[in-house]
């Protein structure tokens, strides 16, 4: 999962709890998370990032560079990606990524690869 974020953005702050609770429950089965900071003063991302007490990797994008490569045009924007780097789904906007269907999806992306 990749997801592009910023501390101003109030759904950002919504989802990512979410996420952790998600990337929790996954990790240990080849689920990983790349979070993408863009437009934001570290220090400030960094304050963030411990207030939410969020444990999956996070990079700082502070020129947008990468968030426009991608498309990410509005926060937040994830993009799920398979194992050999394919995309699979973006999504514009917040998500309860810890709801039934989001770990749902989650664990079927994830058997795959055993098959």
């Amino acid at each position: 999962m990749l997801n592009f974020w910023a501390t101003w953005c109030a759904p950002c702050r919504e989802e990512m709890p979410t996420m952790e609770r998600l990337y929790q429950e996954f990790k240990n089965k080849g689920f990983v998370i790349v979070a993408v900071n863009v437009k934001d003063n570290k220090k400030d991302a960094l304050a963030f990032i411990k207030e939410l007490k969020l444990t999956y990797p996070v990079v700082f994008d502070s020129d947008d560079a990468v968030g426009l490569l991608y498309g990410a045009w509005g926060l937040p924007t994830t993009y799920l990606i398979g194992r050999k780097g394919e995309g699979l789904a973006r999504m514009w906007g917040p998500a309860d990524w810890y709801s039934p269907g989001a770990r749902a999806l989650i664990k079927a992306l994830l058997d795959e690869k055993k098959k």
